[in-house]
């Protein structure tokens, strides 16, 4: 039987971009979103709204959520560069200053960071199982959608799953 070691090896081998990135990899022109003209349109506001409500409307690298003021994002696991997609497994909510900082960075990379930077007593390990267990989680998107429609905006619905979050 594997140790947990081996099996967190495997998982992450199988499931980011490995810190040399692939001969194939290399050779890829980098997918450039900016060139397709899509902006903060390339998903559906459904379907971010219940990203952010899956994952605790908090950053999934540092933990800084809305109470704390901060801009939320969606960070792609395995960057959209490298060919990562836009399904909802590879997506986690990421404040702006992260998913800035890390680029395409791999996630083992970065979370070694931000644990060395944030010093709150969580390890690189800790932080990557956050992330995996938020990622395996079942997105409500028909939440999302209902609470969408009963709100003004999506800025209306944010704000207020958001609040019934923290209450």
């Amino acid at each position: 039987m594997p140790t947990l070691d081996i099996a967190l090896d495997t998982w992450y081998s199988l499931n980011m971009v490995d810190e040399r990135h692939s001969e194939e990899a290399a050779k890829m022109a980098p997918r450039d979103r900016k060139a397709k003209n899509q902006g903060s349109h390339w998903i559906r506001d459904a379907r971010r709204l219940a990203i952010y409500n899956r994952d605790g409307f908090a950053c999934c690298w540092c933990g800084v959520g809305l109470e704390d003021d901060a801009k939320l994002t969606l960070d792609h696991c395995k960057p959209y560069s490298y060919g990562g997609t836009t399904v909802s497994e590879n997506l986690i909510t990421a404040c702006h200053k992260c998913n800035s900082s890390r680029g395409n960075r791999s996630l083992a990379s970065f979370a070694r960071s931000v644990a060395a930077y944030i010093n709150h007593g969580l390890t690189a390990r800790d932080i990557l199982g956050h992330v995996r267990r938020c990622r395996a989680r079942v997105l409500d998107v028909k939440w999302a959608r209902e609470v969408i429609s009963r709100r003004s905006s999506f800025s209306a619905a944010l704000a207020y799953a958001a609040k019934e979050e923290m209450t």
